[in-house]
């Protein structure tokens, strides 16, 4: 049964960078940054198991996650800046000026129920939205429309542990850029200091010169097209989700071993011998999407509509060919790949190996200078891509683990991204008990649920 998650929330405030010399900074925008004008939010809570008093959590726990989150928003000013966009239709940036800040938010559960938030089983999504900080609302000034980025919510469950929500806009960066920043966070909480050699490695690169090698002449064609067409249109402010009380929408955790992967491997690349791209996140994706469409499919007596379906999801181009783009590149670096197939050969008999090559076969597409741009150009064609109706996306990167985010009280308990409750995107992460297995998440409704649950163990079961 799931607990009745009643938060108060304490206290807000607004944190700083550190003081000391933060210069302004303004970055324009790529078509990598445009292309999630209008997107939800993204949202993600952390919980750790840790039990303190509440003395405790209000003198300690508190103020250093609050000193720690202002040293690193110095390293990081973007962070605490906002997205500009001038009322005269020239090009939106990102601004950080001397005063900005981000909201942080302290609240309390008052009911028992960490352990139910931190399973892998079913858990009625509605729960964790407490959990969640609200982005503040855009603001106008001097014909400039500002939006804020990032929001911060701290929630202690009274002897048990507390969790960090973050919700932050997808224009501010990547799962790559966000993960270098809140890795610095948790360093100069758990160190107390900001070492050379790891300021070094995580420190941000903002200059867009590397990006617009590829991206110049499209960062023009996006933005004339999107602002004649489309800004009136989009919810600038992003949207928080909002789900009915009464829904049967359910968030479960699947862990795949390393073990698993590579039985998956060796089925495929048994059968499909001439493949290019076998890679966990290929077959990982593959074996979900077309264990999705079975589940969503058994429900009409297994006669498969012969629909088109699509799978899109986003690959990181940092370090791809000439001119590399550097690892710590701050913002949105990421090219786009869709692929699509008729929903009879994905719940076929070869629907895993269909689905794997069409998969590899994209991502190695995008490993050459003409297939990034190929990859920003369907970015700007991004109106197609939403309008699909049999759409499945993949949030998250296994690339960049979070359970190595270690404040000073160990390893997170668990990682949920709670976004795609509204995006219908699976999740996909690092494993915090095997270094080498991935974590995949999925908020479906109850009956779909229960039929991806069998078809997915069992399909495993059978390798």
């Amino acid at each position: 049964m799931a607990p009745r998650n009643n938060v108060t929330i304490l206290e807000s405030f607004q944190i700083a960078p550190s003081l000391g010399a933060v210069p302004e900074l303004s970055i324009p925008l790529t078509c990598s940054d445009m292309f999630w004008f209008g997107f939800s939010l993204i949202h993600q809570i952390t919980f750790y198991k840790h039990p303190v008093s509440r003395t405790c959590f209000n003198e300690t726990i508190i103020p250093g996650l609050k000193n720690s989150l202002s040293l690193a928003l110095k390293h990081f000013p973007s962070v605490a800046g906002n997205l500009v966009i001038p009322s005269n239709s020239i090009e939106p940036i990102i601004k950080y000026l001397d005063g900005n800040s981000v909201p942080f938010t302290i609240a309390e559960t008052n009911s028992p129920g960490f352990e139910w938030f931190v399973g892998n089983q079913p858990r009625n999504c509605i729960e964790f939205y407490q959990l969640i900080p609200q982005l503040p609302k855009s603001s106008e000034s001097g014909g400039l429309k500002m939006y804020p980025l990032i929001a911060f919510q701290v929630t202690m469950f009274p002897g048990e542990g507390f969790c960090i929500g973050i919700t932050h806009n997808h224009v501010l960066g990547d799962d790559t850029s966000m993960y270098s920043f809140i890795k610095a966070w948790s360093t100069i909480c758990k160190d107390g200091e900001y070492e050379a050699t790891k300021r070094n490695e995580l420190s941000p690169i903002y200059d867009r010169e590397v990006m617009k090698v590829y991206t110049k002449e499209l960062d023009d064609v996006f933005w004339r097209n999107f602002r004649n067409t489309k800004l009136k249109e989009a919810n600038m402010d992003g949207h928080f989700i909002s789900l009915a009380e009464d829904t049967d929408k359910e968030r479960t955790t699947f862990v795949i071993s390393m073990e698993d992967i590579q039985k998956l491997k060796k089925h495929v690349s048994d059968k499909q011998t001439s493949i290019k791209h076998l890679s966990s996140f290929t077959v990982v994706c593959a074996y979900v999407w077309t264990c999705l469409l079975k589940s969503g499919n058994a429900r009409m007596n297994n006669v498969y509509e012969d629909e088109q379906e699509y799978i899109t999801f986003a690959v990181d181009c940092r370090g791809r060919p000439d001119p590399v783009i550097p690892r710590n590149y701050f913002g949105n670096c990421l090219v786009g790949c869709r692929i699509s197939a008729k929903t009879r050969q994905l719940c076929g008999d070869e629907g895993l190996f269909i689905a794997t090559e069409l998969i590899g076969d994209s991502i190695q597409q995008r490993v050459s200078y003409n297939g990034l741009l190929e990859g920003f150009k369907l970015l700007c064609n991004k109106a197609k891509v939403k309008e699909a109706i049999k759409l499945f996306s993949v949030a998250g990167s296994p690339r960049q683990n979070y359970y190595n985010m270690d404040f000073g009280w160990g390893k997170p308990r668990k990682i949920e991204i709670t976004s795609i409750d509204s995006t219908g995107a699976m999740s996909l992460s690092g494993c915090r008990d095997d270094s080498e297995g991935l974590e995949i998440g999925l908020a479906l409704t109850k009956k779909i649920m229960e039929s991806f649950t069998d078809i997915f163990s069992k399909g495993l079961e059978c390798l």
